[in-house]
């Protein structure tokens, strides 16, 4: 019940699990926030963060690297290390990769 004031830098993503939903820090701590993804993703830079699924919102700065695979999906590996398997849904891997590429 305490409340921890964040800059949007030191957000790495933020992820819905269970009915909760969570940030996760650089330095590897994790917040429950009770605004939904919808309301975070238009609060977040564009040109930091990228919606790449239903249930994550990533940080480019987070992002390690990415791997192809079968089914048009991508795998992302991310620092921290999400307690997840990160991937990006297959209808938005075209929009994530324009976005890499700015």
């Amino acid at each position: 019940d305490t409340i921890v004031p964040l800059q949007t830098s030191d957000i790495a993503y933020v992820y819905s699990e269970e009915k909760c939903n969570y940030i996760m820090t650089f330095e590897g701590y994790r917040y429950i926030i009770n605004s939904s993804l919808d309301i975070i993703g238009k609060e977040l830079n564009p040109k930091n963060f990228f919606r790449i699924s239903r249930s994550c919102i990533v940080s480019l700065k987070a992002i390690i690297s990415i791997v192809k695979q079968t089914g048009g999906r991508l795998k992302i590996r991310s620092k921290p290390a999400s307690p997840f398997e990160m991937t990006v849904s297959r209808s938005r891997v075209d929009d994530f990769l324009a976005w890499l590429e700015r």
